[in-house]
């Protein structure tokens, strides 16, 4: 199964909470800083670690996002198998409601390495990736500190 339908799958089921009326509300601290929740659903929890955010340009920042799926989700292409938490690295301009994904890693509830798969690592507009809306969301909450990355 290539990159492409693995991320669109997971951008579906992302699209689907949305859909549904998840609602992302503030909720209590499960981690400690540097990490900040910036989404919270029943099926899905957005996580970023202010800490590896670096800047790669005067706009454009890498950031390490942290998923958490509390009644986990099926492996894409092999629904035997859950994972329960998916570390994406994507680069973004927020300001340009643009990204470029990088890839991600995959666990099960044992934190067990499951599948990791490479991005496209080609810009397009936020709106146009299947989890768009969750990197969207990111893009809210660094608004919302008034965060300043670090340079690369």
């Amino acid at each position: 199964m290539c990159v492409q339908s693995r991320l669109f799958r997971i951008g579906f089921a992302l699209s689907l909470c949305v859909a549904l009326g998840c609602s992302f509300e503030v909720s209590r601290e499960a981690r400690k800083p540097p990490w900040v929740e910036f989404m919270h659903a029943d099926q899905l929890i957005g996580w970023l670690d202010t800490s590896r955010v670096r800047a790669r340009s005067a706009s454009r920042i890498e950031v390490p996002l942290g998923l958490e799926f509390p009644f986990g989700a099926p492996v894409p292409g092999d629904t035997a198998r859950h994972f329960t938490r998916m570390e994406w690295l994507v680069r973004v301009d927020c300001a340009a409601k643009s990204m470029s994904d990088e890839g991600f890693t995959v666990f099960d509830s044992a934190g067990a390495n499951v599948g990791h798969w490479r991005g496209e690592s080609t810009w397009m507009p936020i709106q146009q990736h299947p989890s768009g809306t969750t990197v969207e969301w990111a893009c809210r909450k660094l608004s919302d500190l008034a965060f300043t990355p670090r340079k690369a």
